[in-house]
């Protein structure tokens, strides 16, 4: 991360977590998009909020294959992204990253009826753990 090789180090403590969530949102939005292409929503559903509400009972596993590997995506590159641009400190640039997103994965099962099972697997593996992760492969480039 040249581009912020001159820097003072605390604007990097402060603009690492800061761009670690836009990036993380990008690459969520992206991965989620992606993975519909792959597994496309049933016949007739759309991506709007009522549309997703009215048909989850007709959601098949693969169908929720998109939202958790755009969670768990955004949240690792975000952490990771957090993690090498901030100076010190650089586990709670990653935890900001991991806490918003569950935050954010909190609020996003409790607006439909999602499954139990996809809920407890989203917020247990998506998030915090990613998060982890990102600020661990942070230290091992």
């Amino acid at each position: 991360m040249r581009i912020f090789a001159r820097m003072n180090p605390t604007l990097k403590n402060f603009i690492g977590p800061v761009i670690g969530l836009l990036m993380g949102a990008l690459i969520n939005m992206a991965l989620i998009y992606l993975f519909l292409t792959i597994f496309p929503l049933p016949s007739g559903v759309e991506l709007t909020e009522k549309s997703l509400s009215e048909n989850i009972h007709r959601f098949e596993f693969k169908h929720f294959v998109a939202p958790f590997m755009g969670h768990a995506g955004g949240t690792l590159i975000g952490a990771w992204i957090s993690s090498k641009i901030m100076v010190s400190n650089r586990w709670i640039g990653a935890l900001i990253i991991g806490l918003f997103f569950l935050i954010g994965g909190f609020m996003e099962v409790s607006a439909r009826p999602t499954p139990t099972w996809f809920a407890v697997v989203d917020l247990g593996l998506a998030y915090l753990p990613m998060a982890w992760l990102g600020f661990h492969w942070s230290k091992n480039e």
